[in-house]
């Protein structure tokens, strides 16, 4: 595998970071700090991983992101970022966060789309004590997050689904997936916290 750092603290980018605000979740802290390894599903410019990691100085972190934006993302948040051969260097920008930030060699980026990016983290046999969902913010696509990484959580494991309280769409996603997955959950600070009742066999 090639190294996605490599050449990265030559483009002289300084540290940047929006679109997270969660700096007051004692919930996701606390779990964070229990982790070995978490899976992040949606990472922006890495604001939130790179305060995980502030929070667990020994956990490993996955990140699965397109890096290409997404309809939620505002133009404020998307100001000052260039576009290169038509693409906004949203990768750049988080890969050079985490080396301002001293974590490179601990957050491994997934650049794919949600689902491609479950399948190669199944395929590789990587497991998380916690997989932090905030990617696609519809009833659908928050709905295929969960149903994906259910299969990567470890046993004991907890996943949160950021922007429960702020968003129909994710509210009715947690909602089925815990009655169809057997989830328990609760909302703390706007994010769903959830555990499983009992172990599915999950195919696919």
């Amino acid at each position: 595998m090639t190294n996605p750092y490599e050449g990265i603290a030559a483009l002289g980018l300084e540290p940047l970071a929006r679109g997270w605000q969660n700096s007051h979740s004692p919930a996701l802290a606390e779990h964070v700090a229990r982790a070995k390894t978490v899976i992040e599903v949606g990472s922006f410019m890495g604001a939130s991983v790179a305060w995980m990691a502030d929070h667990n100085k020994a956990a490993r972190f996955f990140c699965v992101d397109t890096f290409l934006g997404s309809p939620e993302i505002s133009g404020e948040d998307l100001a000052g970022i260039p576009y290169q051969h038509g693409r906004l260097m949203l990768l750049e920008r988080f890969l050079s966060n985490m080396v301002a930030a001293g974590i490179a060699d601990r957050v491994t980026p997934i650049i794919q789309t949600s689902t491609s990016g479950a399948k190669i983290l199944r395929r590789d046999g990587v497991s998380a004590d916690l997989i932090y969902i905030d990617a696609g913010h519809d009833y659908l696509e928050c709905y295929a997050d969960l149903v994906s990484y259910l299969a990567l959580l470890a046993k004991g494991g907890v996943m949160i689904a950021d922007d429960y309280s702020g968003f129909p769409g994710v509210r009715g996603a947690v909602e089925r997936f815990a009655v169809e997955a057997g989830m328990e959950f609760e909302i703390v600070n706007g994010q769903a916290i959830m555990r499983q009742r009992y172990r599915l066999q999950v195919e696919g």
